[in-house]
């Protein structure tokens, strides 16, 4: 993804946002949805710093609101890969890694893209406290229709049902769901809404690092989040 230039804005040197509050039953409030049905991410979002923050994807219309493509994917021999991107004019900054096989209770579980895709948009949620780069809004781009029409629709309906479906059985990967719903409860906390837009593969810029990730890299046992910490600004 080529980007050759960037907008630099001034905006305060810190801010502090009000809590988040979601009323129950209205979730798919935590869907985005574009202005127009045909807008792409690179139509809405633009490479922007500022003082608060180093070159991330910005709403054109918003500094408030920035874009994470997330993705995950899996070889025939159940080997997979998560990876999301953040930052547009440096690569190496972006993340990808093998999905451990084990959950963060400590239980393994099978190897697939779905989840896969569930720890790519954890670990998007928990890279950083997004709240301190200024943003009231992140939009995590996705192409996983499961992931989306989970996180807006589903996952509450699961918890209130024992984590069953309504057709009776157990919900796959609850372990990644309830640890995502922690996090967004944190996030949401500190004054941030987390958004799920469902784009197509084509778009979604993270799909070829989750795809290297898990062709290339070797697998890891352990589930664990310390190495997602703080970086410097030039992140």
């Amino acid at each position: 993804m080529p980007i050759s230039y960037f907008v630099l804005r001034e905006t305060p040197k810190s801010i502090q946002f009000p809590p988040i509050r979601i009323p129950p039953n209205t979730y798919s409030k935590r869907r985005f949805e574009p202005p127009n049905a045909d807008d792409k991410p690179t139509t809405i979002f633009a490479p922007e710093n500022n003082n608060l923050h180093a070159a991330r994807f910005v709403r054109r219309s918003n500094w408030q609101e920035a874009l994470i493509y997330a993705a995950g994917a899996c070889t025939d021999n159940e080997h997979a890969g998560c990876a999301f991107i953040f930052h547009p004019n440096s690569p190496k900054q972006n993340v990808q890694f093998s999905l451990e096989i084990k959950g963060p209770f400590n239980e393994e579980h099978p190897q697939s893209q779905d989840r896969a895709t569930l720890r790519a948009v954890l670990g998007a949620l928990t890279f950083r406290e997004w709240d301190g780069e200024g943003f009231r809004r992140v939009v995590i781009a996705t192409d996983s229709e499961y992931v989306v029409l989970g996180l807006t629709e589903l996952v509450y309906r699961w918890r209130d049902n024992g984590w069953v479906k309504s057709s009776g059985t157990p919900v796959e990967n609850r372990d990644l769901w309830e640890a995502l719903l922690e996090r967004l409860h944190e996030v949401e906390r500190r004054g941030t809404q987390p958004l799920f837009w469902l784009i197509t593969k084509q778009q979604n810029a993270a799909t070829r690092m989750a795809e290297a990730a898990a062709d290339n890299w070797e697998r890891t046992e352990h589930f664990t989040l310390t190495w997602f910490m703080h970086k410097p600004w030039t992140m």
